[in-house]
């Protein structure tokens, strides 16, 4: 190859290489150029999306921090929601819990009640107070609470959200009862049984006793007797477990429940037994056996029986003209043990101190005389018209006169005023 070839070949390659270069830095400016642009447009854009992305998160800061207000709000309004309705709904005595709270003994205004009308229990060993007083409660609540129908009543639903029932179903507090001086047969029956607990200072098991049938439900009072006995008081069913008599008694729990059913089956037919309870204990019964089987297995604190003389008979005939008078007393004991007659007055006076001596037969001719449980007897009294005591005072017709046995207890029992 010739040298001027040579020179000509590199010429070319300068040729080419300027070009190269050329091509080079042109593609370079041209990247750098879009580069720069671009650059400054996706920084602009970052900064942008930053600052979007920043005010985002503030007002999600924001947002979550009103959501947690809002949920705190939300735990509030159920926890105040949980409180209502368990305020609300346990008037309706839901659960079995719900009932035991109806019962309190001691409540306000139940001692006062309790000491106007029997005085309170003065001697615990004197039964045959306590079942005078019993009935005196019983009888007080007969005749001072009047038996009304429960008003329509809301049950609150679980969710705040949910529809709220109403019911006719109310159950008032035994205070509430006493001050009013009205409710049914659940009210009735509560503020009984807490008077009862509250007068033998909870002593004794006294329990509400619930039976179901046709009608719905009805409630009274129930304690357990020393024997496996069983007394019911009912107010506002009008019935209480009593003797052919009409003497408050304790009768076998078998036919002391069946007779309580049996009256109320006339108003609610089906009617039996299912469930009692006290602010103490709750118990449910598919029969009456169960019930019977309970009673006497749970260790109950059971009150004594009592020896009680009720005069069922009184009356006088004259024999002679205005003299002399025969008085024929016919009387029974309504209790489960014996019990002796040791004396007889009238009008407060011994029989043997008036003048001249009336002349004692029947079952009064031996004193002491003898009082069997649940057998009639009969005591005579024959005076002459005129006698006088030694005050002074005398047993003419027209004269009204008490008379009055004399236990050997201490007990005295007095007839309603005769008049001669």
């Amino acid at each position: 190859m010739s040298f001027s070839s040579q020179r000509v070949d590199v010429k070319k390659w300068k040729v080419f290489t300027a070009i190269l270069l050329i091509m080079t830095v042109c593609l370079a400016s041209g990247l750098y150029y879009y580069y720069t642009k671009y650059n400054v447009f996706y920084y602009t854009y970052y900064n942008q999306l930053r600052d979007e992305y920043e005010e985002l998160t503030s007002k999600y800061n924001d947002l979550r921090s009103m959501y947690e207000a809002i949920s705190q709000e939300r735990y509030r309004i159920n926890d105040w929601y949980a409180l209502l309705r368990n305020s609300v709904n346990r008037r309706l005595a839901l659960g079995d819990m719900g009932a035991k709270w109806f019962v309190m003994p001691g409540f306000n205004g139940a001692e006062k009640v309790i000491n106007d009308v029997t005085g309170g229990w003065s001697d615990k060993a004197n039964w045959n107070e306590y079942w005078d007083d019993i009935k005196k409660i019983y009888d007080w609540v007969l005749a001072n609470v009047q038996c009304t129908n429960d008003p329509m009543y809301p049950l609150l639903p679980e969710l705040l959200s949910g529809p709220i029932q109403e019911v006719q179903d109310y159950w008032r507090l035994p205070e509430e009862t006493l001050a009013g001086r009205q409710g049914d047969c659940e009210d009735q029956a509560t503020m009984l049984a807490s008077m009862l607990l509250t007068y033998c200072d909870e002593q004794y098991t006294v329990w509400v006793i619930g039976l179901t049938g046709q009608s719905g439900g009805h409630m009274a009072v129930a304690f357990p007797v020393e024997g496996d006995k069983l007394t019911i008081l009912d107010t506002a069913g009008h019935f209480y477990t009593g003797s052919e008599y009409g003497v408050l008694c304790a009768k076998d729990i078998r036919t002391a429940v069946n007779e309580w059913t049996k009256w109320i089956d006339q108003a609610n037919p089906g009617a039996h037994l299912h469930l009692i309870f006290s602010h103490t204990e709750l118990e449910r019964f598919s029969s009456i056996d169960e019930f019977v089987d309970w009673v006497p297995s749970n260790g109950h604190k059971v009150v004594k029986l009592f020896a009680d003389l009720d005069i069922i008979h009184f009356q006088y005939i004259t024999i002679i003209g205005y003299s002399p008078i025969e008085i024929n007393l016919y009387y029974i004991n309504e209790g489960e043990t014996s019990t002796m007659i040791d004396s007889i007055y009238i009008n407060g006076v011994p029989v043997l101190s008036y003048s001249p001596i009336p002349i004692l037969g029947g079952d009064f001719g031996i004193l002491p005389s003898l009082c069997e449980p649940h057998v009639q007897k009969e005591g005579i009294i024959n005076l002459i018209n005129g006698v006088v005591d030694p005050s002074g005072n005398q047993l003419t017709h027209g004269v009204t006169i008490r008379i009055t046995l004399h236990m050997t207890n201490g007990i005295e029992h007095r007839t309603l005023g005769y008049t001669l």
